[in-house]
């Protein structure tokens, strides 16, 4: 995993494991989708899209495990637009983000 992303799971108290309860793995949940929306900054066009819930994702042909989110598109208008995503980079003395992919999509 990533030292920034470890960062981050510590800051929220992240637990991998020994849960005691369905509340306790539900509240963890919350702490991981709140980490990778701090490591993680998406933007469309010019909007950063804020808050977002992230799921684990293991994908159903290469079984690679990932991150999914959802984003609301009916605030944009038809048309073209480009998505991107900057990750956290955490430095000893300062925090920022750097490039990390764009894609483009058409909204019909």
């Amino acid at each position: 995993m990533d030292n920034s992303l470890e960062e981050i799971m510590k800051e929220y108290e992240f637990q991998k494991g020994n849960f005691q309860s369905r509340e306790e793995i539900f509240a963890n949940d919350r702490k991981f989708s709140a980490s990778i929306s701090k490591f993680i900054k998406i933007k469309i066009d010019s909007v950063e899209i804020l808050d977002n819930e992230w799921f684990y994702h293991r994908h159903p042909q290469t079984n690679e495990v990932g991150f999914k989110t959802y984003i609301a598109l009916d605030s944009f208008p038809k048309g073209y637009h480009k998505m991107h995503l900057d990750r956290l980079i955490i430095g000893q003395d300062s925090s920022y983000y750097i490039p990390f992919s764009s894609a483009a999509f058409f909204k019909e």
